[in-house]
């Protein structure tokens, strides 16, 4: 993949301060792990696909089955930290007439 030691590279360094963002946020009353999953997703998603990617939660609150959307909104991505995993894919699978394996 072009570009993947770059790509890589950059996520090694985000996951290094990732502990320490954490603690800030924490510290401060603000530490919420699902959103700051999304927060590293986003990151993540924008340099591996090479394009901006936006948390669909912050236009509707608690958006079902995915969490992000790229900036064509044609990619999403779905963090999964829930104990009902399995349940929460298969439905948006079934609900996503578009979605193919």
């Amino acid at each position: 993949m072009l570009n993947s030691n770059e790509r890589m590279g950059f996520i090694i360094e985000y996951m290094s301060s990732y502990d320490e963002k954490i603690k800030m946020a924490n510290k401060n009353g603000l530490f919420d792990a699902a959103k700051m999953f999304e927060l590293f997703a986003i990151e993540v998603c924008n340099v591996w696909f090479g394009q901006k990617f936006s948390n669909l939660n912050d236009e509707t609150a608690t958006y079902p089955y995915v969490d992000l959307i790229s900036e064509n909104r044609e990619l999403f991505s779905a963090g999964k930290y829930c104990t009902r995993c399995t349940n929460k894919n298969k439905n948006y699978i079934g609900k996503d007439k578009g979605f193919k394996r």
